[in-house]
């Protein structure tokens, strides 16, 4: 058992001895980046009036506290972003690369744009154009002689167009790679076999695509549930997680924020 305890050992110092140097580095950039900024939110979120407390936590997980419901706002709204958002960047891959398309070039710059803005740019671009007091109803309102705008986006739905317009983008670029490097020779067997094009479709291109789709879905719900800007300028009464934190850093509630 001693020498089985050395050898254990023995084995670990020496897996810490062949450890590159740049390894190092970059779990030591890891730790200061990553592990440390959540054990300080943490440990910051246990402080209730200068004592150690879970009271924090247990109002979050409270069937009826506000943040409870928050969260499930923000999940729902990151589902809904990935299924629409999928459909518009899965749509337009497909299209790219299976029709041939006049100045494709051009057309695949313009809709990798929405990767290049910032988050927030994009939101305030889409309040001042079809918000309540955006160009585009007020204009409709002016032609048409309305008493009231015909139509603006405000609440969840906008939150969704906006998030739809903003991530379709990670599912457009993700699957189009994945179309590349696809296998031709597999379609064609399948083709020259006598299946049907829906039939390709479904057993021999998607499970191609199952692994760049996944991909995305994940990176777009975590963006989504990260979003702060188009809830808070469209989200109006509909609750989100990054907005409530957002309220509870300014009513000085900092272990609740963290």
């Amino acid at each position: 058992m001693k020498y089985l305890k050395q050898d254990k050992f023995g084995s670990i110092s020496g897996i810490i001895q062949n450890i590159h140097p740049a390894r190092w580095l970059v779990l030591g950039i890891l730790f200061i980046t990553v592990l440390y900024p959540l054990l300080h939110l943490v440990d910051r979120s246990t402080i209730v009036e200068a004592k150690r407390s879970l009271s924090n936590y247990a109002h979050f997980w409270d069937w009826n506290s506000p943040y409870l419901g928050a969260l499930w706002g923000s999940v729902w709204i990151s589902l809904a972003s990935v299924f629409f958002a999928g459909l518009i960047g899965v749509g337009l891959a497909f299209l790219f690369e299976r029709v041939d398309l006049p100045a494709k070039s051009f057309l695949s710059a313009v809709a990798t744009l929405p990767i290049v803005l910032p988050p927030l740019v994009g939101v305030v671009a889409f309040v001042f154009l079809l918000g309540e007091s955006g160009i585009i109803p007020r204009f409709l309102q002016y032609i048409f002689e309305l008493s009231t705008p015909p139509f603006y986006l405000e609440g969840l739905s906008a939150i969704i167009f906006v998030h739809a317009y903003s991530f379709y983008v990670y599912f457009f670029l993700f699957t189009r790679a994945a179309f590349q490097r696809m296998d031709g020779a597999a379609i064609e067997a399948a083709q020259s076999l006598g299946a049907s094009y829906p039939i390709v479709l479904g057993r021999v291109i998607f499970p191609q695509l199952r692994t760049a789709i996944s991909s995305a879905a994940i990176l777009v719900f975590m963006i989504s549930m990260a979003s702060f800007s188009a809830p808070f300028l469209f989200g109006g009464d509909y609750r989100v997680l990054t907005v409530e934190i957002y309220n509870s850093k300014l009513q000085g509630d900092m272990p609740m924020a963290m």
